[in-house]
């Protein structure tokens, strides 16, 4: 028999600490093991368990909605983690993820870091994993769910896939897409794709503490091209003083997003949201308080417990005057951002855009009888962070819709750098009657706009309508993506030049069935009624005929600038609203489950 390796009694107690957590779940290929990365794992939380408390959490996929992919979080045990006060107060307190999030935010001490190995997933258009400032306690609590920092994304990502020297396993073979990886760009075949790969991502704002954490990864064998840091922006961040009741401290709960979007196939992908990976909170115990031996305790005299009650009291009312133990040894600060556009605008779609406009209307008015009802303007919107973090009544994404009897929300909504938003003109602009976003029975929405996919200004863009009650939830949301907009405007204008850049598509209650093409001409001759190809019924299951509706575009990563594109660069969609005189219903071919299938994601 083979002699037994015997290992130090405080590598045993880091074992059953983190060994139930270290190994996750994975769903889908990676290019290392649950035991590989595990073996990574301990031994270099064992180099760091003598400065740092070590916490388990995980990354995986809570059931968020997200019509273009998932959402990823990083959760611990909230009661744990963060203090009582904090996930009272956060728990009455409605994100985008639904209330609360005591266990998917956290407080950070100035010299903490959350680290941890995890796979990327099978190809898609677009993913990212970045930490936010999300819930705010100064003067109130107010969340301002920003981003702290440009997110490392698919595009800029360190995998396994830039290490060299190392035989990895085989990542995302091309199995239901082909043969070998897929890189970063679809459908060009090479190694060094960031899909079915490892990394190591590291959030801290102490340089002191990434480079202590880097350090043990890269003593444990892990390959220094697969590290990611992820940067808490010292000057923007209020830490948790360990020292301090947080009542008192009231610092500030960070949220970790990990964005996978727009699948190259769902199949494929849908098992990676099943997946958990897992991640560990490194607390610097020279930031923790120093809990001093009850024996000790007791031989003190009280005139010099009466001091320490005394220094103790001085300590919670002037939290300013604290010592420097609790600021970064070496602070970090937000990186250079990476600069928006090319310089090249989209201006010269806009006559054909107006013809493709003209030529929806003709349409409508020959095939049904319906009337342009109204034309909503939609805007880009690019919140101002430095606001979101100080200004707890800046609305710069939800304002109060009186018409809707909702208040708004003080928040820069987890937007992302990586992505361009387009919302409908805002209440204050006066460009749109709120009170009138609705879907009734006699109505269509046309989705007019230029196709920034085609146009190589993003990576994936997608438009959808949602119900103002479950926004995004799957179902309830009629989702269009790039590629589903392709050629639907040559539908209208074949002839335009600029067609297949464009696109036009319609949201109506009927059944979207005979209604002859625009050319009044189908291919191989004749003018009978054919099923428009860019048309989606969406029945009362989906949005109901009297609840209100809105309408937001997402422009994700220009490959060019390897950010989200300038707002001055690209050109908002158009919703034009079409009414009939009398009542439309689906058609009567369409079950129950066909419907929602149809209209989920399109």
């Amino acid at each position: 028999m083979g002699k037994m390796q015997v290992l130090p009694l405080c590598l045993w107690l880091l074992y059953a600490l983190v060994a139930p957590q270290a190994y996750g779940l994975q769903t889908t290929k990676c290019d290392t093991t649950e035991a590989e990365r595990a073996r990574y794992t301990l031994k270099a939380l064992k180099q760091l368990e003598d400065t740092y408390e070590i916490l388990p959490g995980s990354l995986s996929f809570p059931d968020f909605a997200q019509p273009a992919g998932r959402y990823g979080l990083v959760a611990f045990d909230g009661q744990e983690i963060n203090p009582p006060a904090l996930c009272a107060i956060t728990s009455g307190v409605n994100t985008p993820y639904g209330p609360g999030l005591c266990n998917f935010s956290f407080v950070l001490g100035p010299r903490d870091a959350v680290v941890g190995l995890f796979c990327t997933p099978p190809p898609v258009k677009y993913f990212s994993l970045r930490s936010y400032t999300g819930f705010r306690f100064r003067p109130q609590a107010w969340l301002p769910a920003v981003e702290l920092a440009d997110p490392d994304n698919n595009l800029t990502f360190n995998t396994t896939g830039k290490a060299s020297g190392i035989m990895w396993r085989e990542g995302c073979i091309r199995g239901d897409m082909g043969k070998r990886a897929v890189t970063k760009k679809e459908g060009v075949e090479d190694d060094e794709s960031p899909f079915c790969k490892t990394a190591l991502f590291v959030s801290t704002a102490d340089g002191a503490t990434a480079r202590e954490a880097h350090e043990a990864f890269r003593s444990a064998g892990w390959p220094e091209a697969a590290m990611n840091l992820d940067v808490v922006s010292a000057e923007k961040a209020y830490f948790r003083n360990f020292r301090l009741p947080w009542v008192v401290d009231r610092s500030d709960a960070f949220v970790i997003n990990f964005r996978v979007s727009q699948p190259l196939n769902r199949t494929a992908v849908e098992p990676y949201y099943f997946s958990s990976y897992p991640f560990y909170m490194l607390r610097h115990k020279s930031t923790l308080p120093s809990l001093r031996p009850v024996q000790q305790q007791r031989e003190l005299g009280k005139e010099q417990q009466h001091k320490q009650h005394q220094q103790e009291d001085h300590h919670h009312r002037y939290l300013q005057q604290d010592d420097l133990v609790n600021q970064p040894r070496e602070p970090l600060t937000t990186p250079p951002l990476r600069p928006r556009g090319t310089g090249d605008d989209e201006e010269y779609l806009l006559p054909s855009l107006a013809a493709l406009e003209d030529s929806v209307i003709s349409y409508m008015d020959k095939s049904r009888g319906a009337k342009l009802h109204a034309r909503w303007e939609m805007e880009h919107v690019l919140p101002d962070t430095g606001r979101c973090l100080t200004e707890p009544d800046y609305y710069p994404i939800a304002e109060n819709v009186k018409a809707w009897n909702l208040s708004g929300i003080a928040t820069c909504g987890f937007f992302s750098r990586d992505c361009l938003y387009s919302f409908l003109a805002l209440p204050d602009t006066g460009k749109i009657d709120y009170a009138d976003i609705t879907f009734p029975r006699n109505r269509s929405f046309v989705f007019v706009g230029a196709n920034q996919v085609r146009l190589q200004k993003v990576t994936y863009s997608n438009i959808f309508m949602t119900s103002i009650l479950e926004p995004q939830k799957p179902g309830r949301t009629v989702n269009y993506s790039a590629d589903a907009l392709e050629g639907s405007a040559n539908w209208y204008l074949p002839a335009l030049p600029d067609a297949n850049d464009l696109y036009a598509v319609t949201l109506t209650r009927d059944a979207c069935d005979r209604r002859p093409p625009p050319s009044g001409e189908r291919e191989g001759g004749g003018n009978e009624g054919v099923k428009e190809p860019f048309c989606t019924t969406v029945g009362e299951k989906v949005l109901s005929y009297e609840e209100f509706v809105y309408v937001v575009e997402r422009k994700y990563l220009q490959p060019a600038t390897m950010i989200g594109p300038n707002p001055d660069e690209v050109l908002a969609p158009i919703v034009l609203v079409f009414e009939t005189p009398e009542d439309t219903v689906p058609g009567p071919w369409m079950s129950e489950g066909e419907e929602k299938g149809a209209v989920a994601e399109v």
